[in-house]
């Protein structure tokens, strides 16, 4: 575990495992609530599906709100392997405990006393995409800040009531950091507009602004070059280069190739219904839309909402293996729900060609089925 004490900060033990991320750009709004929320309830989540920079901004909060803070810890969540590892490494820092033990379950617990005992620190759990791993490691009766990171969206667990939700880069956000990034902040009015038209294209995505600002920075392409190519091979050339920073090690699609298998693994019909999102437009797609047209989106979907009219939560069960990755955002008011055009691109790059004209297919007969004089606006929202 790196042990560094930031400039410019008061922490005497600073464990975040990164540098402060020079390209950080914008996410004000979400740093305050953070900040506030933390005050205000000392436990905090940073909620959202993969590629959306919810490490980066953990990251910048520890730097910029170490000043307030005696201690700093970092701990990797993404299972109780490492978190019982990087428990074992925060007991040893010096001055936390006073006694050396041996047994990974004692010194969990003296961390957790330590933890009740002692004001002033922050602790950041980082990847806690199964809230509920997290529980036995966190302290009953915290004196200082807990923050986790998660694709999860529900808290309850570990006592965190509304998780804050950064979701994609505001467009002028994400303008700005691409120049950043490619260390071209005074372009002309055709180069900026090709940059703003790219940040567009790529739906805001802080992982995916990294991408393609590392290629282009690296490669000494312009904008409109880029662009180009972008529009012709999609994720392939998304793929040529992978992230220098944060916690990714390749690319949007590695990103999320995980959560995919894991609602495979949960619900078919759940994978089905992510498969025909990926031939819908990105925004408000009818709930109606799949009620109605589940005889047309594969079988295992058809066989799970079968009783939908007399059960209406089986389709809640679906959805729920989606939203429990953020892979989708569902809006409960406007019996809707929301995909980003990323994870639809990384969808359809994953079929073949016989795959993606089988799902274009069906989704065209559950658009007929389910409305067979659609509306111009109706239309609209369920492009295929």
């Amino acid at each position: 575990m790196v042990l560094s004490k930031p400039p410019g900060t008061k922490s005497q033990l600073f464990t975040v495992p990164q540098e402060r991320n020079r390209f950080f750009t914008g996410r004000e709004s979400i740093l305050d609530a953070l900040h506030s929320a933390l005050l205000v309830d000392h436990r905090a989540a940073l909620s959202g599906f993969g590629g959306i920079g919810k490490t980066q901004i953990a990251i910048e909060y520890a730097y910029r709100y170490g000043a307030e803070y005696e201690v700093v810890l970092w701990a990797r969540a993404a299972s109780v392997q490492t978190l019982t590892a990087d428990f074992i490494a925060i007991a040893s820092l010096p001055g936390l405990l006073t006694v050396k033990l041996e047994d990974q379950n004692l010194i969990i617990a003296a961390v957790k006393r330590w933890l009740e005992s002692n004001g002033g620190w922050l602790l950041i759990l980082d990847s806690a995409d199964k809230p509920e791993l997290v529980k036995d490691f966190l302290p009953l009766d915290p004196m200082g800040h807990i923050l986790l990171t998660s694709r999860a969206q529900v808290f309850d667990q570990v006592g965190i009531r509304q998780p804050i939700e950064p979701g994609e880069m505001a467009p002028d956000e994400a303008r700005q950091f691409v120049l950043k990034r490619t260390g071209r902040l005074s372009v002309g009015p055709a180069e900026l507009s090709a940059a703003q038209e790219l940040a567009r294209e790529l739906g805001y995505l802080p992982l995916a602004l990294e991408q393609a600002g590392a290629f282009i920075a690296k490669r000494k392409s312009s904008f409109r070059d880029y662009l180009f190519s972008y529009r012709r091979t999609g994720l392939e050339v998304l793929e040529k280069f992978g992230p220098v920073i944060g916690d990714y090690p390749g690319s949007v699609a590695t990103t999320w190739r995980l959560n995919f298998e894991q609602v495979e693994q949960a619900s078919a019909a759940a994978a089905d219904l992510l498969r025909a999102s990926a031939f819908f437009s990105p925004d408000k797609i009818p709930l109606e839309l799949v009620r109605r047209g589940a005889p047309e989106l594969g079988t295992a979907q058809a066989l799970a909402l079968v009783e939908v009219d007399d059960d209406p939560t089986s389709l809640d069960k679906i959805l729920e293996s989606l939203t429990q990755y953020s892979l989708i955002r569902r809006d409960i008011d406007d019996e809707s729900y929301a995909i980003h055009r990323l994870v639809q691109m990384v969808l359809k790059h994953q079929m073949d060609e016989m795959a993606r004209r089988q799902w274009a297919e069906r989704c065209v007969r559950a658009l007929n089925r389910t409305f067979p004089n659609p509306s111009t606006t109706l239309l609209k929202s369920v492009n295929l």
